[in-house]
């Protein structure tokens, strides 16, 4: 739990500063899966809607492992933290931040927290490509007998809105 506050403390933290120099960036939606989990333990996905600025980015999301562990869950989250546009045109971008949320597995619900960063690629100004990873503590560990610190990478596809 005091890992869960901390989170929250420094994800109000990103916000307020992050404001300082702020301007509207991009809105997108993208899909994404993790190609290694595919592999191990079958069919993923996941979407996110992500509003980026100069500084800062917040991010919503779903995603759904529908067979992990013969159990699948369902998740939604958020997450907050800084970003860097890259490149003459601006068409790469780097980030990191904070992550919260909450999964569903057999109607209980599990609280998730942790930190996220990734690298995206705009091929065109309306698509792009990125790669993600993040490092997420799961109250659920106990039930599929796991760590609770679970170490994910994901590959996605972007659509500017």
């Amino acid at each position: 739990m005091k890992t869960i506050k901390l989170i929250l403390v420094l994800l109000v933290s990103t916000v307020s500063v992050g404001q300082i120099g702020n301007s509207d960036k991009r809105f997108t939606m993208s899909i994404n899966t993790e190609p290694n989990a595919i592999i191990k333990d079958g069919f993923n996905f996941g979407a996110n809607l992500d509003y980026q600025m100069d500084n800062t980015y917040f991010k919503l999301g779903i995603y759904s492992f529908p067979e992990l562990n013969n159990v699948g869950y369902f998740q939604y989250h958020g997450a907050v933290g800084f970003n860097k546009h890259l490149g003459m045109f601006e068409d790469s971008r780097v980030y990191i931040g904070g992550l919260v949320g909450v999964n569903f597995r057999e109607g209980n619900r599990n609280p998730i927290a942790g930190i996220e960063g990734g690298y995206q690629y705009y091929i065109t100004e309306r698509i792009g490509l990125g790669l993600m990873a993040s490092y997420i503590y799961r109250s659920d560990s106990e039930f599929y007998e796991g760590d609770m610190w679970i170490f994910n990478g994901g590959i996605e596809i972007i659509f500017v809105l």
